[in-house]
């Protein structure tokens, strides 16, 4: 189910974090929160299950499985959770 993006909850200095360079990085956990990232580096293959940052959408995140990311990828989205069920990919690492 895709969700509408509100523009109106959209701000120049929300866009301009998601637009610059990573300059933090937090290894991640299966079934670990984190706050909202602007990627997430998955090192060894597998499916990763996470809920998405929904601050630009007006709506609760929505939880979605990425099957079969590639080890050594980097995933351009932004996540505020890892779910431990579902999950096989590790050496998740969010970049902030």
């Amino acid at each position: 189910m895709a969700t509408s993006i509100d523009k109106t909850k959209f701000s120049m200095q929300e866009a301009s974090y998601f637009m610059t360079p990573a300059t933090d990085a937090v290894s991640i956990t299966a079934s670990a929160a984190c706050n909202a990232c602007r990627a997430i580096w998955v090192g060894t293959a597998g499916d990763l299950k996470v809920k998405m940052a929904a601050d630009f959408a007006g709506t609760g995140g929505q939880v979605v499985t990425f099957k079969g990311v590639p080890g050594g990828t980097l995933l351009p989205y932004s996540i505020v959770a890892v779910y431990s069920t579902d999950t096989t990919a590790s050496d998740v690492v969010a970049l902030y």
